[in-house]
């Protein structure tokens, strides 16, 4: 038994070499060239690839730039409109504040008594000698 195992070994030992040379160079060359091939459409599928990712984030940095600019036409009417209320309220104040100290002046010049009238009791005093 154990001459037959090494008898079936030695021929298939033998006969190997025949079964590789069954691939010939010119298989080995049309594998290449469909190699090649697969590699030349790999790439061209990479390209328009590569294409549409680079048009996308083009698409993206105007949709980006869209939108800030949105936001700071917002941020600016936001400013304006503060700054106006704002302007309105310090000149509201200023009037009022004028208003208030010329009742008060025309309360002191009307008083016969010297009494102080109610405007002259709000009069505040001045800031400044």
């Amino acid at each position: 038994m154990n001459t037959i195992g090494i008898s079936l070994l030695t021929i298939f030992l033998f006969t190997l070499p025949a079964y590789a040379s069954k691939i010939s160079n010119e298989m080995i060359y049309q594998k290449l060239l469909e190699l090649e091939k697969r590699q030349a459409i790999m790439e061209v599928e990479f390209r328009l690839f590569r294409e549409q990712v680079d048009k996308r984030f083009e698409e993206l940095r105007e949709d980006m730039n869209k939108r800030f600019e949105e936001q700071l036409t917002f941020l600016e009417i936001v400013a304006i409109a503060f700054s106006t209320i704002a302007a309105a309220t310090i000149g509201f104040a200023i009037w009022d504040w004028k208003t208030v100290i010329s009742r008060a002046k025309r309360g002191r010049e009307n008083s016969d008594v010297g009494e102080p009238d109610e405007y002259s009791q709000k009069l505040p005093t001045p800031l400044h000698g």
